[in-house]
């Protein structure tokens, strides 16, 4: 059996040699296609972490309260923090309601103490909704807790978090099914290029057949030759991609706008698994296909 492989390695690669026209615009092919989903899947990456850092702030309602006790702050808490779709609970009381309006701009809280309480005590919840980006469920179970009822003097921001869910939601879906389009597509091409490559070898088939090769010995070493253009195309987007990423990075590193980009270390880690599978696949698969139609001698 190591024998029979190394035989099917060493032909791979002696048609490689022979056909290097080919094995180049094989190869050629399969960088591009894993160029645009490579393109693709970061953009995916960085749009979802952009709708992280927008959604941490726009996907938030706040609950002014007055008149609550310690202790019925606890259980209120508690009781928030089961329900269904909130993922996150803060309190902030009075004079932590203060210092936060003087971080953002002492000018607010000039001539004001924590003690004259022009600033309210709050709930902040960080809502998830459900699978449609709806939160009316949240709301109304918010609202069903009789004493945080009472206690409530205006709440803020729950169709502000329903719209912020449903645009993130909508930019995933969509994000996701054009990455799939173009995966499909590009498999196609792939194959279609492997498919002239085998073309162009008919007749060095045809004669593996004539003297007696069995299928599986006849497709072996097209299938190496097309997993090492897998390997090797992969390993050349990944530097493209890092050499790329890369730059991007460096040049917007200091602008504030761009914070919400993934750094290339976890761009790769996500990217090489992809591209390897994606690759691999579209290599030994679509070769395996191809060259079945030239068995049959």
């Amino acid at each position: 059996m190591i024998n029979t492989i190394g035989y099917w390695f060493i032909e791979s690669i002696e048609g490689i040699k022979k056909n290097r026209k080919t094995f180049f615009i094989g190869l050629g092919t399969m960088i591009a296609v894993l160029c645009i989903i490579g393109a693709l899947y970061i953009l995916q990456i960085n749009a979802n972490s952009f709708m992280g850092s927008v959604n941490e702030d726009e996907s938030k309602v706040n609950l002014y309260v007055q008149g609550l006790t310690s202790g019925e702050v606890t259980i209120i808490f508690g009781q928030l923090t089961s329900i269904e779709g909130v993922s996150k609970v803060e309190y902030i009381d009075e004079r932590q309601a203060y210092e936060k309006a003087r971080q953002m701009d002492p000018k607010i809280v000039e001539g004001i103490t924590p003690e004259e309480g022009v600033f309210k005590p709050s709930f902040i919840l960080t809502v998830e909704g459900d699978s449609n980006g709806n939160i009316a469920s949240i709301q109304q179970e918010v609202f069903n807790i009789e004493r945080l009822k009472q206690a409530i003097t205006k709440s803020d921001g729950f169709n502000e978090a329903e719209k912020s869910i449903k645009i993130a939601k909508t930019i995933e879906v969509v994000s996701i099914t054009v990455l799939f389009l173009v995966t499909v597509l590009g498999c196609f091409l792939m194959m279609n290029s492997i498919k002239l490559a085998l073309y162009a070898r008919r007749k060095e088939i045809s004669i593996m057949k004539y003297v007696g090769a069995t299928d599986t010995f006849t497709r072996a070493p097209f299938i190496m030759e097309g997993l090492i253009i897998a390997l090797i195309a992969a390993a050349i987007t990944l530097l493209i991609t890092s050499l790329v990423y890369g730059g991007i990075l460096n040049t917007t590193n200091e602008v504030q706008l761009f914070n919400f980009m993934v750094s290339k270390e976890e761009i790769l880690s996500k990217l090489s698994i992809l591209l390897v599978v994606v690759s691999v696949g579209i290599g030994t698969i679509g070769s395996a296909m191809s060259i079945s139609k030239y068995l049959d001698v």
